[in-house]
């Protein structure tokens, strides 16, 4: 059976696991992970540009223009 409610108690207890860590280190720490997640964000883009373009290549002319003159 789950908790769904934490006390005042179970909170604090949560936050004193990562006392062991300095203030530097947990700098350090975010740091890494924002510099992974741009990364990671930027390969992402990379990669929607790239499907994009192959998409608009190859959607057929006729295709295309049925679109725009359904949208008139």
């Amino acid at each position: 059976m789950k908790k769904t409610a934490k006390n005042k108690e179970d909170v604090n207890r949560d936050w004193t696991k990562y006392d062991h860590y300095g203030s530097a280190t947990m700098i350090m720490r975010l740091k890494a992970t924002i510099q992974s997640l741009e990364g990671r964000m930027s390969s992402v883009t990379e990669k929607s540009a790239k499907y994009a373009q192959i998409a608009a290549e190859e959607v057929p002319k006729s295709l295309y223009c049925l679109g725009v003159r359904l949208t008139e």
